[in-house]
């Protein structure tokens, strides 16, 4: 998804009940809460602190923030200054980060579990569609369009090494699929190290830190999953539909 424009809103307050986006907890009727609210990797973020001192709050948010715009930087498809989109537009990438090196260490690992199902290298696919269903959203994408992204797609062809990183031309990759749980999962530790519990952090996927059972609402369930010191993610086509009835989406086939 290159090419879209989304702005940042950034901020902290104090709730009492519940927030707009789908979440129920089990908090009494009338506590407070700390909350933030902002993007992360081009998602939807959120964070809340069961926990009214603001002044302990903003001193570790500062910290989590920091380290987000740091892996932002990274992995982001939405800056053309990341390192990601710096490899797909050069086909190289000299001297990757440590969290480059672990984040692709750990896609090859995937890769190969799923017999090739996971593949990050999916991007010129997704692209070729994105602008097809943009001009013709009611029309199927012809199959040479389809043939042609494929003939991109292969995460094999990926080369890794600890000075460079290298693809063929025309391939990208999307590291999507991963790196908001790598960025979720730093966040938590950040907030463990800060000595913070019963806190919900919510990054593209979902980590509830010891201490409270968070109540989670996902949608096309009936119940509400409860959370506490564990992490979840989901993925729908619904979520992110490409042709107009919905038959194309985001969940794409790297075959």
């Amino acid at each position: 998804m290159t090419g879209v424009r989304i702005s940042r809103r950034r901020c902290l307050t104090i709730l009492a009940g519940l927030g707009a986006l789908p979440l129920a907890s089990a908090m009494p009727l009338g506590a407070s809460r700390l909350e933030w609210r902002g993007l992360a990797l081009g998602a939807d973020a959120r964070l809340v602190f069961a926990d009214d001192d603001r002044e302990r709050t903003q001193a570790a948010l500062a910290a989590v923030l920091a380290e987000i715009e740091r892996l932002e930087r990274i992995f982001s498809l939405y800056r053309p200054d990341s390192e990601l989109c710096r490899l797909n537009a050069h086909g190289h990438l000299s001297a990757p980060s440590q969290d480059m090196a672990i984040l692709l260490g750990m896609c090859r690992r995937l890769h190969a579990s799923t017999d090739g199902a996971f593949d990050p290298s999916v991007q010129p696919l997704w692209r070729a569609l994105a602008e097809h269903f943009a001009v013709m959203p009611n029309d199927p994408p012809p199959a040479l369009l389809v043939d042609d992204a494929l003939r991109l797609v292969d995460f094999g062809r990926v080369a890794a090494g600890a000075d460079v990183i290298r693809i063929d031309p025309g391939m990208a990759l999307t590291l999507n699929g991963v790196a908001q749980g790598y960025i979720t999962d730093r966040v938590a530790e950040i907030l463990r190290g800060a000595g913070f519990a019963r806190v919900l952090v919510q990054l593209g996927e979902t980590r509830a830190l010891p201490g409270k059972v968070w109540r989670i609402s996902v949608p096309g369930l009936a119940n509400l999953i409860a959370l506490e010191d564990g992490a979840m993610a989901t993925s729908a086509g619904a979520a992110t539909p490409l042709s107009a009835d919905g038959t194309w989406t985001h969940l794409l086939h790297p075959k």
